[in-house]
């Protein structure tokens, strides 16, 4: 609906008001090609910070703000929202950007130095 705000960080940082809801249930994910348009607004006033107008763009490629693409992962299609984040999240790009997950075809990365805990659960009945 018009006027809800949306959390669209798991730290909660970066946050969306939806001012024109869009069509479907579709939205876009990694390695999606979509066409956006946005401008930045710093509200200390000092420099503004990027803004593009119908620019297409592929998802996780370092070519959008974090909070940008933070929002725009949770936007359907024709959506309009504004989108409140930190500074740091306007000049940062995606962490995974550019990182291959796998090596070769069939081969994960090593784990020298990751420690990871697993915790089996019973099945749901």
């Amino acid at each position: 609906h018009v006027g809800d705000e949306n959390t669209c960080s798991r730290d909660g940082a970066v946050r969306k008001v939806i001012q024109k809801v869009g069509k479907g249930l579709e939205r876009p994910g990694q390695n999606d090609i979509i066409t956006l348009s946005f401008s930045t607004l710093q509200l200390d006033g000092s420099d503004s910070l990027p803004s593009l107008s119908n620019t297409t763009v592929e998802m996780g490629t370092n070519q959008l703000p974090m909070a940008v693409e933070f929002a725009v992962k949770n936007m359907r299609v024709g959506e309009v929202c504004e989108v409140r984040a930190p500074a740091v999240y306007s000049l940062q790009t995606s962490p995974l950007c550019g990182r291959s997950l796998r090596t070769q075809p069939g081969v994960l990365p090593k784990t020298d130095k990751v420690k990871r805990r697993y915790r089996f659960l019973p099945a749901a009945p």
